[in-house]
């Protein structure tokens, strides 16, 4: 399951689990499961649950499940047998180690769900497979070029003195003014809004729901 609508139906199993384990339904290291309201909860058919547990059980988090169909034990390779409960087995240090997963699959998906913008050593800047459809020329070494640049390469907010400090010390007025017309241009040309952030009280970055790559 590679998709970001897999990823995020393994995001609310796995949560829904560790709510149960919250819970307390928990016998010697085996977690009890109803399946009629389980998976009603979070909107799944057996078919999923059991291939989710399955990778659960590949990565350690879970170390085995037992399938009960009344007093009747179902074999947990056999997805197409009825089942009323499910005894999970959980692995060592589960609510530490899922806690982790669950943060790695939610960056996977805010990744995915990043437009991909391209950023070229002579000052193009633009979106899509055709650089002359949506693309702002800044030209090469310009300020707004030196600028971008800048924030590409930086994590986080970055505040107006230290961007005037990489353009030779220009005045924080100045720089303002030209973060301000990229802001415009970038609007026009790539018809995107905020690529730049500005965050009150002074600081600017890169809104995180865009990637930009930068290349040759």
């Amino acid at each position: 399951m590679h998709s970001e609508n897999a990823g995020q139906k393994i995001r609310l199993i796995l949560s829904k689990i560790i709510e149960e384990y919250d819970l307390g339904l928990l016998t010697s290291s085996v977690l009890s499961l109803r399946m009629d309201g389980f998976l009603k909860d979070v909107g799944v058919d057996r078919f999923l649950f059991l291939k989710v547990l399955a990778g659960l059980k590949t990565r350690g988090l879970v170390t085995s499940f037992l399938l009960r169909k009344g007093s009747k034990v179902r074999s947990e390779h056999d997805d197409k047998q009825d089942f009323d409960t499910c005894g999970i087995g959980l692995g060592i240090d589960f609510r530490n180690r899922a806690e982790q997963y669950l943060s790695e699959l939610s960056k996977e998906g805010s990744n995915k769900n990043s437009l991909i913008l391209y950023l070229d050593e002579k000052g193009n800047f633009w979106h899509g497979n055709n650089k002359e459809d949506f693309c702002y020329k800044m030209g090469k070494d310009t300020i707004p070029h030196k600028i971008l640049r800048f924030l590409v390469e930086s994590d986080g907010l970055q505040n107006t003195e230290k961007i005037a400090s990489i353009l030779g010390n220009k005045k924080k007025k100045t720089v303002m003014n030209d973060i301000g017309e990229m802001r415009a241009k970038i609007k026009l040309n790539l018809q995107l809004d905020d690529v730049i952030k500005n965050e009150r009280p002074d600081g600017y970055c890169i809104d995180p729901k865009y990637k930009i790559v930068i290349t040759k």
